[in-house]
């Protein structure tokens, strides 16, 4: 019976807890962003009675890389308007979450692109080492926030939107192949749950690591990156980098400026 109570005693503590933090974001000043400090955040925790997440997912593209996603904005766009002659700037939305065949097929039946896959592929690939072989910055406390959650035995996931050509180029040139113990890339996933959203690579980073989503945290960047996390039942944190002012946070559970500001909900 107690086995069977457990599951509903952890739902109720958790109910308990948003209804404490929604409080908290009522009675927040004005400037403060509509979100909780991680410190904030645990203690919304303790009062509720939870446990801190046993597990943390790291978008890469302005998480891990801090710059990486306002680099694809630019030359991304650049690139695909070489290849493909009717591209807009609007057309991001018709490709977000494709793979590159499908992105090469998208752009060959609609916007004009007369490359074959290979030779787009290998395009692609050179913008992308460009990115990270050379103009990417790594989060500057990324590798102190992962020894301290070693340390508390706490594991770290990379989930991506992104390629794992891209995903390997960018822990290549930083050498963390030792920091995470599961790297997800989009291309990893099946169509159909691709079509699903970036929600499903922060799942399957989960199940390589063992732990449920209600038990892990999400650092993410971008307004699409938080609702999906929230809507695979992670909590979120939103990271402001420095070029992602303009997105909106007010559905991260807390906001941070460094990746190590997160150590704070799981200090003992």
């Amino acid at each position: 019976m107690k086995e069977i109570l457990m599951p509903f005693a952890f739902c109720g503590r958790l109910f308990l807890f948003l209804l404490l933090l929604a409080g908290r974001l009522q009675a927040a000043p004005a400037g403060f962003g509509r979100a909780p400090s991680a410190v904030e955040f645990r203690a919304g925790l303790e009062q509720a009675r939870l446990p801190p997440p046993q597990a943390v997912v790291l978008d890469m593209d302005g998480v891990v890389a801090l710059n990486s996603g306002s680099l694809w904005t630019y030359h991304g766009q650049e690139f695909l308007r070489t290849v493909a002659p009717a591209w807009v700037e609007g057309d991001l939305k018709h490709i977000k979450w494709k793979s590159l065949p499908e992105v090469h097929r998208w752009i060959t039946q609609n916007r004009g692109a007369t490359l074959g896959y290979e030779e787009y592929a290998r395009r692609r690939e050179e913008v992308a080492s460009t990115i990270y072989g050379t103009l990417a910055v790594l989060e500057p406390t990324l590798l102190e926030t992962r020894d301290a959650l070693e340390a508390v035995g706490v594991p770290v996931a990379l989930a991506s939107a992104n390629t794992r050509f891209s995903v390997d180029r960018m822990i290549d040139r930083f050498q963390l192949k030792s920091a995470f113990d599961a790297v997800v890339s989009s291309d990893e996933l099946p169509p159909d749950q691709r079509a699903l959203g970036k929600s499903q690579t922060h799942l399957l980073a989960l199940r390589r690591l063992g732990v449920p989503p209600h038990r892990a945290l999400a650092v993410e960047d971008t307004t699409a990156g938080i609702e999906a996390a929230r809507k695979a039942g992670l909590f979120v944190a939103g990271l402001r980098n420095g070029f992602n002012d303009h997105e909106d946070f007010s559905a991260a559970h807390f906001v941070i400026r460094k990746i190590r500001e997160i150590i704070a909900l799981f200090r003992r």
